[in-house]
């Protein structure tokens, strides 16, 4: 786990610019796809692991963000898949 922090230090300012918002402390590790991530909304402490896929479809894109909420504290295991045209609250 420690190669997984250090590396998501590193990436923390990219994924603030990316995410609706990324909470503190929160990691998401290596996606297997990203999809609409400004329409993604991200707590603190949260963690989602290697080859997640989290996208937004193209319905979803016109309405107002976030389409995709994970809450404080969520962990999600590798290989998940989040996909949301309407709106998805965790």
């Amino acid at each position: 786990m420690g190669r997984v922090a250090a590396r998501n230090r590193l990436l923390a300012p990219l994924r603030r610019r990316q995410f609706h918002s990324f909470g503190t402390s929160s990691i998401v590790d290596r996606p297997m796809w990203l999809a609409g991530a400004s329409h993604i909304a991200i707590g603190d402490e949260v963690i989602i692991l290697r080859g997640s896929w989290l996208a937004v479809e193209t319905a979803a894109l016109g309405k107002p963000a976030p389409a995709i909420t994970i809450g404080a504290r969520t962990g999600i295991r590798p290989g998940c898949t989040i996909s949301a045209a309407e709106s998805i609250v965790i």
